[in-house]
């Protein structure tokens, strides 16, 4: 979903078998929602608004591939719960804050 002015993305919680989700370029602030889409497993976000919160992926627990391109300061302290994670790709132009335990 692309492009689409989104500002909220709560419709998702309809499609529970949902494998994979792209969204680029979107007015959004909270993408908790999408941590009830449990079958997830490759998840790109792009140029998203004012979210800063990624706490949601510490419930996905099938997700294979993840890629993140933010301008902002991106907490990723959940991703050490991807334990399925294959792939990652985060962009140059933004900082993460991350913790690897």
């Amino acid at each position: 979903m692309s492009d689409n002015n989104l500002s909220d993305v709560d419709f998702l919680c309809n499609y529970p078998n949902l494998v994979g989700l792209s969204l680029k370029n979107n007015n959004l602030s909270d993408l908790s929602v999408l941590g009830n889409l449990q079958n997830l497993e490759d998840i790109e976000l792009y140029n998203l608004g004012d979210v800063k919160n990624l706490d949601f992926l510490g419930r996905l627990q099938k997700v294979k591939r993840l890629i993140l391109d933010f301008d902002r300061t991106v907490d990723l302290s959940k991703i050490n719960e991807l334990k399925g994670l294959v792939k990652i790709s985060l962009s140059e132009r933004c900082s993460f804050n991350l913790s690897l335990d």
